[in-house]
């Protein structure tokens, strides 16, 4: 655990950077957003997490947060992906009861086209941030891939999803 004297020295360092940052912004007819900046003290689940409150960031004071999204993706303090997985099933679930409502009237490709777009581009995106996470994150991102996939076949939801998967090509079997 570091020192109060040494956060401190960090928490000015860090202040002193943004504002430069600030500045050079400034120069060169830019602002900095203080209404969309966000803190967030990466730190392990399994140590105790320094007590920074806050930073003074264009003249204004930042309060840490305990989850910060960037580039669309949502991240927490100890980088876990929950989050972002939820928000990612969330508008995927979503989109596939909207395209279900409509699905009688969509041939077998338009559906496909129309899933892959809202759907496997959300899973998609930044995808390579989900190494490593636990296996019970990555099922909820499979029950979307499954109920996707039944619904582009119009299956029951009792019916085995492999064989829908494959001829997808959303699984592949080695």
């Amino acid at each position: 655990m570091p020192s109060a004297e040494d956060l401190s020295i960090c928490k000015s360092t860090i202040e002193d950077c943004v504002r430069d940052i600030d500045l050079w912004m400034l120069a060169n007819k830019l602002k900095l957003n203080s209404d969309k900046t966000e803190i967030l003290l990466f730190s392990s689940c399994y140590c105790p997490r320094p007590t920074l409150n806050n930073l003074v960031i264009a003249s204004e004071t930042v309060d840490c947060s305990t989850t910060a999204k960037n580039i669309g993706v949502i991240f927490n303090s100890s980088l876990s992906m929950l989050r972002h997985v939820t928000a990612v099933c969330k508008s995927s679930f979503f989109h596939l009861r909207n395209i279900f409502k409509i699905r009688k009237f969509l041939s077998y490709d338009t559906c496909k086209i129309l899933t892959h777009a809202l759907i496997m581009s959300r899973i998609d995106y930044c995808n390579l941030l989900l190494y490593g996470q636990p296996k019970c994150i990555l099922q909820r991102l499979q029950s979307v891939l499954n109920s996707a996939a039944k619904l582009i076949h119009l299956s029951s939801r009792y019916e085995h999803v492999t064989p829908l998967l494959i001829q997808l090509h959303w699984l592949s079997i080695e």
